[in-house]
């Protein structure tokens, strides 16, 4: 289903991942090189500007892409572009996406396994958000539900490609050095386009046929 959704829909796929992961980058290497110069306070604030904008993450992507591109399983014609941007829930998916990534840190400061734990059972919110317009807290919940049974099928088909993910972005940076922030940037956002947008459709693959097994309880 994540192929033929790319395959059919790649402009769908590919141009809000542009967007989303591009800000992500830009994000990720001006962290990098705000470490490199403490000191640059002009730097700083452009870091909390960009972190601000880029809460749009992997959480937000995979839901506006159950909108943009899960009729595609079903055979039907995808939604207008209108229709989808006009109706999206975009303060839903960005709480989401947040109470995701703080979950995620704080079980990763604890130890590594519980933040990998909470990310792989939390990692189909934003579709179920989408699919069954639920709130931030009842998607969350929903999600756990849904993973649980399915823990390492998930386990495998998403979080071990994050971690690939993480490891070739540190082995890059540490190849590249801090010299060049463009080349840092280029780096960044390659691997962040290619998985996030694998991980992503996966997603939403993942979330649709778990939906569909599941019965819907009242939210």
């Amino acid at each position: 289903m994540a192929w033929r959704a790319l395959r059919l829909e790649p402009a769908r796929v590919l141009l809000p991942a542009v967007v989303v992961f591009g800000l992500a980058a830009a994000e990720e290497t001006l962290l990098v090189d705000f470490a490199e110069h403490e000191s640059l306070w002009p730097v700083g604030v452009l870091v909390v500007i960009v972190q601000a904008v880029a809460a749009l993450g992997l959480t937000f992507y995979a839901g506006l892409l159950d909108r943009l591109v899960g009729s595609v399983e079903l055979g039907l014609a995808p939604p207008p572009l209108a229709g989808v941007f006009g109706t999206l829930p975009y303060l839903r998916l960005i709480v989401a996406d947040l109470v995701v990534l703080i979950a995620v840190a704080v079980g990763t400061a604890a130890l590594v396994v519980p933040g990998l734990l909470l990310f792989t059972l939390l990692v189909i919110v934003g579709p179920v958000i989408i699919r069954e317009d639920r709130s931030v807290f009842d998607s969350l919940a929903r999600s756990v539900r849904l993973i649980r049974p399915h823990f390492l099928l998930a386990l495998f088909l998403l979080t071990l490609p994050l971690l690939i993910e993480r490891e070739l972005i540190d082995v890059l940076e540490v190849a590249i050095g801090h010299e060049s922030v463009w080349q840092l940037f280029a780096a960044h956002f390659g691997v962040d386009m290619v998985f996030g947008v694998a991980i992503g459709l996966l997603e939403v693959a993942l979330a649709e046929r778990l939906v569909a097994a599941s019965p819907r309880l009242t939210p």
